[in-house]
């Protein structure tokens, strides 16, 4: 598990959400971890709500895929190619494509 928190990423306070804070963290989320590199394909799953526009995943500045766009809560498992992480630290990146895009985000794993 590479975080366990789900965030509130955007720019408006969402007073129904229960599973996220209320008041956004951030307009984007910078998480740093501790991995060995991969030398095969690896699987990255994370859970996500509200997503209307565009955020982009990166990993140590590389952009990956986009989050598929989905208003209900759902777990989604996207493909790491060998390469992607390092020995030692490592930076994943969700970047809005439009910082006024509200989403919950988080709980995720690397396997």
């Amino acid at each position: 598990m590479l975080d366990s928190s789900m965030h509130h990423l955007g720019d408006t306070v969402i007073k129904e959400w229960t599973d996220a804070p209320k008041k956004p963290e951030s307009k984007r989320l910078d998480l740093h971890f501790q991995s060995a590199a991969n030398t095969q394909e690896w699987t990255l799953s994370l859970k996500q709500r509200d997503v209307d526009e565009a955020w982009h995943v990166e990993i140590n500045d590389k952009r990956l895929f986009d989050l598929k766009k989905r208003k209900e809560a759902q777990v989604r498992y996207y493909p790491l190619p060998p390469g992607t992480l390092r020995t030692g630290d490592n930076v994943l990146s969700l970047v809005p494509h439009d910082p006024k895009d509200d989403i919950a985000v988080g709980v995720f794993y690397l396997w």
